[in-house]
């Protein structure tokens, strides 16, 4: 691998020590700036290993980046984790594939709705999967978040850690996990419960991150990863391998690469290296402009004169807007109407974007993706609810600048077209019972541009409830802040109406239903006393007696039984005259415990 060999024996060995016991450090974090090869480094290392007499199990997930400024990652809980699983359950070996399934279908019950695949693979757990199904969509006791303990985010993690201590008795494990920096906080704190109780098992953990993205996080609080990093380094589990900018002779050896039977020429290599800072984003997409413009062979490499007077872009960002420029207007419009939807986009959006049939489409993109080295096919994937066929930006810098490059009129009206085949897939997804808190997230993000903030809080509200089934409780409050934001610039736009108070006092209830769960009591019990003022206000007397109840029960493990008796009172006495049963005989248990 140009310029990176030494960091790829660096990975290579650290992994042959830990699953030959001679090392703990089961934790790689690879490190360095956008742009720098951290992905290439691991769809590299993922190459080697398969390569090996014996090579080991390699499952390997991206973690979601931002949509239109919003960020995916951060609220998708466990999603990393459950492509991983999902990868390993469906390994192209048949035997290791069954053995997967066996386990999971064993010792991880509780993923097989956060991953519709793992059902699918077990059979005989067909029945199990509908009654977690029928669980994960809300048909459970009082209401969804209420169902949920404390304790399921840790039994979450454990069936997981219990899955991948099984699995790798049979064969080494390397779960990769690429753009921590957008991580959800549940995926960072799995992997610290894995790491460290999964010591002495034969699993690596290979994690690539921005470190300056990761110091900064959201709203300037560092993320996650930097505090679990910190964390895994007091048990000396960790081991760093930073990328590092290419040297001359890295961007030597690209060029020999490149260029079979290129001549040396140094004094190229010395300008090339230093105007690029020895990015190698920059340099592989400004050698294709100096290719366009004669200052370089395409074939032999030959380097003519006159490259020295050239301007060079100021940062591989520039370099990208000058790629985009250059693209035929047909190529570009595709791929600025592709970058609405992600750096990762599928097939079926930008089909519907464009009215062209999927065959047409696809030979387009194959064309781009062979002459321009701007995207690259991922084939069938699971990006929504369905499996489409999916495509990525070659880095994140290309699709902000063709993202930046559309008209805002014309940027709206894109959005407006994937919001509508994203609805369709929520709708999929709802009576799938997959966890929609992805697909919330983006709908929100899309509905946000379109001016849609009413739709945005109603996705965001219905993602925090699923991310809470799915036990994220960072992720859940997340979401039911960005609602809180999205009600109130309906409010302040349009006027407050009963339909967004009603989703305001949902919002209320979900927030104190979790700080309950959690033993944040103070926070609970003036949580549901504003739900029980907003649901009166309202008229709701159902929803007035699930607050009620809530506060009862908050009060009761207060020690507060006086006010926890007059609630549970109040809650029967409303649920008597509405004919409320479940209400009354929740409210009727309060009664029985104080």
């Amino acid at each position: 691998m140009i310029g990176r060999s030494q960091q790829l024996a660096n990975l290579q060995a650290s992994i042959d020590a830990l699953f030959d016991g001679t090392s703990t450090r089961s934790v790689l974090f690879v490190t360095g700036e956008a742009g720098i090869g951290k992905s290439t480094l691991l769809d590299a290392l993922r190459t080697e290993l398969m390569r090996l007499p014996k090579p080991p199990v390699v499952a390997l997930a991206a973690c979601s980046t931002p949509v239109a400024g919003q960020e995916i990652g951060g609220v998708e809980a466990l999603e990393p984790w459950a492509r991983i699983m999902a990868s390993l359950v469906t390994t192209p070996s048949r035997s290791q594939s069954a053995s997967a399934g066996r386990i999971a279908g064993e010792l991880a019950l509780a993923w097989i709705r956060v991953i519709p695949v793992v059902g699918d693979i077990l059979e005989s757990a067909f029945d199990t999967a509908k009654i977690v199904r029928k669980h994960s969509t809300g048909e459970s006791e009082r209401n969804d978040a209420s169902a949920i303990s404390s304790a399921n985010q840790q039994q979450m993690f454990q069936q997981y850690v219990n899955f991948l201590a099984e699995l790798s008795k049979a064969t080494p494990l390397v779960l990769m996990l690429d753009d921590a920096h957008w991580a959800d906080a549940s995926s960072a704190n799995l992997l610290f419960a894995a790491a460290r109780q999964l010591a002495g098992h034969r699993v690596a953990f290979v994690v690539a991150y921005r470190p300056d993205d990761a110091a900064t996080g959201r709203n300037g609080v560092a993320h996650p990863i930097v505090q679990i990093r910190s964390e895994l380094e007091r048990y000396s589990l960790t081991h760093e391998t930073g990328v590092p900018t290419m040297s001359v002779t890295d961007v030597d050896a690209l060029l020999n690469s490149r260029y079979p039977g290129h001549r040396n020429d140094d004094d190229f290599k010395e300008w090339l290296t230093r105007i690029s800072n020895g990015n190698p984003l920059f340099v592989t997409q400004y050698l294709a402009t100096l290719e366009e413009d004669g200052f370089v062979d395409a074939v032999s490499g030959e380097i003519r004169n006159g490259y020295q007077s050239v301007t060079p872009p100021a940062s591989a960002n520039a370099v990208i807007e000058e790629r985009v420029r250059r693209l035929s207007s047909e190529m570009r419009e595709l791929l600025r109407y592709a970058s609405v939807e992600g750096d990762t986009f599928t097939s079926t959006v930008l089909g519907r974007v464009l009215e062209l049939p999927q065959l047409k489409l696809l030979q387009r993109l194959r064309l781009i993706e062979e002459s321009h080295t701007l995207v690259r096919a991922l084939g069938r994937q699971r990006i929504y609810s369905n499996e489409m066929n999916a495509w990525r930006f070659t880095h994140i810098l290309v699709q902000r600048a063709l993202y930046d490059g559309l008209d805002p009129d014309e940027r709206r009206m894109i959005h407006e077209i994937a919001l509508g085949v994203l609805k369709e897939e929520w709708q999929s997804a709802l009576s799938g019972g997959v966890n929609i808190a992805g697909i919330a997230a983006r709908m929100a993000a899309h509905a946000e541009i379109v001016g849609d903030n009413a739709f945005a809080a109603m996705a965001l509200l219905e993602g925090a409830r699923a991310s809470w089934r799915a036990y994220g409780e960072n992720e859940s409050l997340r979401m039911l802040d960005d609602c809180e934001r999205s009600l109130d610039r309906v409010r302040d736009d349009d006027g407050s109406t009963d339909e967004i108070e009603r989703m305001r006092l949902e919002g209320m209830m979900l927030r104190a239903d979790i700080d309950f769960h959690r033993g944040r009591l103070s926070e609970a019990s003036d949580g549901y006393h504003r739900a029980q003022a907003a649901a009166a206000e309202l008229s709701d007397e159902k929803r007035e007696v699930d607050a009620a109840n809530g506060f009862a029960a908050t009060a009761y493990w207060h020690g507060e039984y006086d006010a926890a008796m007059r609630s549970a009172h109040v809650a029967i006495d409303v649920s008597h005259r509405i004919g409320y049963a479940q209400g009354e005989a929740v409210a009727l248990g309060h009664l029985g415990h104080t």
